[in-house]
Order: C-alpha cells, then structure tokens, then sequence
C-alpha cells in the first residue's frame, strides 16, 4: 500500500471496507502500512505461531562456520558495500568456500539425492560460480537473477519440482511473489541485513507439500561488522521474545516453535554471541547505535523512531538507561542535569511493563495536566 503504484489506486477508490493482507508488515523502508487501516490490526499471525498451528511446516536450522571475514568491509545505510562484499569471493575463496559448502550439505542433509533447495546469492558472478561449481561436483543447479525472463523462470521451477535440478542460485529474486512448496532446503550464501528479507527467504522454504516433513537451513555464519544484525532474525523464530537471547543461545533455543531445532557449530555461535554483546544487549552497543543512528537510517534521531527501526520495545532501551541519558553519552545531545533522573531511570523499566488500557490513559491524562492531579484522593489518605 505505500508504493506508488497503490498510492494512485487507493486515492482514486473510497471504499466502504478496506482490507490490507501482508506476511511482512515490517518495510525495509520503515514506511508503517498500518496507517491506512486506523492504526489498527484485526488479526495476526506471526510465524512461530503458525508452525505450532500447522499452517508452515517446521524447520532445522544449522549455523555453519563460514571463513569469511566482513567485519572490516564497508557499512552503508543499506547494510554491506556489494561490490566490496562480492570482490572478497575471489576466485581462490569462493571456490575453498564451495568445497565447505558441499561438505556441509554431506553433513547435515541426509539424501542429496531428495534435495529442491535455494541458495541465495550476494551478486550475479556469485550465483554463476555456484551454479557452475556445484554441476562440475556433480549436483545440478542452475542460477537465475533478476535479468531471467519469466519462461527461463517458470522453467527454472519445474526443473526443481521434477528434481531435473538439485539446487537454483538466486540474486535478488525469489525473496516474494514464487510459490515453490516443494523446496526443502535453504542455503544463505550472503548475511542477509533485512529482517523482512530475510522471513521472505526463509518462508520460500516453509510451505507445507506432501511427503515434506520439514525445511533444512544452512545458515553460513563468518565474522559480521559489528552493526549486523543478529538479534532481529534469531528472536523472531523464537516464540518466547522476552527471553535474554544470549541465555536462549546458550540454553540451546528453548523457545522454538514445535518441532524446530536451531544448531550452531561452535565457532559461528562464538561470532553472533561476540556481535550481540556489542549490539542491544549492552549499553555500550546501543550507545554505538545511536551514535550512527541518523546515519545509518536517513531518520532523525527519536525514540519512536529507534525503536521501529530496529525492531525494539521500549524495554531494550530501559532496561540500560534512560533514552535522553543514553543519547547524551552517545554525543547526539547536549549534557542535562535532573534532580530526580535516579528515580525516573528506576521507574521507567517498571513503566515499560504496564499493559492496562485504563491505566495507561489514565497515566496520559495525568501527565498533560499534572496540576489537576489529587494525589490524596488517588491514595485515600489524608493530608
């Protein structure tokens, strides 16, 4: 609803019933959909729920130690430089990298034989060079991208349906608007720093299909910059989201829809642990993310604003500090000096907690005339 296209279609109709449907309601643009429909939604599923329903068939996930360092490239608004990402896949790597790859398939697949799997690339040249290597290994892909004419597309599917083909190398198609059920293997060759994306690529894989008992994920994992996003994309598998994710890691994902397992081998885990600690889940690493905020965004700095940027409930940020102390100690404000800031930083988290409807207008009514308030009368004591 907030592209162009629509915007012409929805000011033109006035409709008396305006339904909207999506599987991403999160845009990479930040733009909020919601505010076609009142603010409001009628209904939703997210997708833990819908595994434990049955609706999406479950999923392992293996974490698989990749070599490859991008902590030192290039970080822009839209995440990773490409250019510089594709030229780190030199010949001699991508092709020592390829070599992990398919030992990794021999490992945790149990019948090559039976695989339609995704694997989803990071520029056209990579796609082409996993296409090839994996047909001189004897396991038969094709690669397609953006410039492949929809009967080369169409082609491409039935190949896979028909197990003519083992695996498809994509770049920069297949994350929306396919509809291949029999895939049952995922491979992500590139970090992927949308979240929306990211639930995309993993739901090509999650349709339910006869005889498809679950969907196989190697997710290969190598040193990150350190404003990559792990913590978005582990906790949105996770049905319990108030859990500390680091504990969840480390306890193995207790939280997991039914039938789910995430596995990570212990060097990839070492490097998201190593990223969360210096994200979210310290002070140092929000006060790294302010710092770059309006950089990294193109928004101006807000706490609605960062919040819905990064996916994060006011607790994230609480929990720490208060929102103005942190900005002051990431130099996007100007030091203050408040007599009562122990007792509100204190109070804060607690406020972060509170799901009553009354209370909470109650609470706004209070705070936009505090002179009106009777605190006497709120106590029942006397004076």
């Amino acid at each position: 609803s907030a592209a162009p296209v629509y915007q012409r279609l929805l000011s033109y109709y006035k409709p008396k019933i305006f339904l909207g449907l999506t599987a991403t309601p999160e845009r990479m643009d930040g733009q909020d959909v919601t505010e076609y429909f009142d603010h409001r939604i009628s209904a939703e599923i997210r997708l833990p729920e819908a595994i434990d329903r049955e609706l999406l068939c479950p999923f392992q996930y293996f974490g698989v130690t990749d070599d490859v360092d991008l902590s030192g490239l290039k970080w822009s608004r839209c995440g990773y430089d490409r250019t510089q990402f594709s030229n780190t896949l030199n010949p001699a790597i991508a092709e020592r990298r390829c070599e992990m790859i398919i030992l990794s398939l021999q490992k945790y697949l149990t019948d090559l034989g039976e695989v339609r799997g995704l694997g989803f690339c990071v520029s056209v040249a990579h796609a082409e060079f996993m296409s090839g290597y994996f047909n001189a290994r004897g396991i038969k892909s094709i690669c397609l991208t953006g410039a492949s004419p929809e009967e080369e597309r169409g082609r491409a599917k039935k190949m896979l349906e028909d197990r003519a083909v083992s695996f498809i190398f994509v770049v920069d198609i297949y994350n929306e608007g396919v509809d291949i059920p029999a895939v049952n293997t995922i491979l992500f060759l590139r970090p992927t720093e949308s979240l929306t994306i990211f639930l995309q690529q993993l739901g090509r894989g999650l349709r339910r299909a006869e005889g498809k008992e679950c969907l196989t994920v190697l997710d290969f994992i190598g040193q990150a910059n350190k404003k990559y996003n792990f913590a978005d994309k582990f906790t949105a598998l996770l049905e319990i989201t108030t859990r500390n994710l680091q504990k969840e890691i480390k306890d193995g994902f207790s939280s997991l829809p039914r039938g789910c397992f995430i596995q990570l081998e212990r060097k990839a885990r070492d490097y998201i642990l190593d990223n969360i600690k210096a994200s979210f889940d310290s002070r140092n690493g929000l006060v790294s993310r302010l710092a770059s905020f309006e950089e990294d965004s193109g928004l101006k700095l807000t706490l609605a604003n960062f919040l819905d940027y990064h996916h994060l409930g006011p607790h994230a940020i609480y929990a720490k500090e208060s929102f103005s102390r942190l900005c002051v100690m990431a130099g996007t404000a100007g030091d203050f000096s408040e007599p009562l800031e122990d007792v509100l930083r204190s109070a804060f988290p607690r406020l972060c907690d509170i799901d009553s409807r009354r209370w909470l207008e109650f609470m706004l009514k209070s705070l936009d005339s505090p002179e009106s308030l009777d605190l006497t009368a709120l106590s029942g004591a006397e004076t």
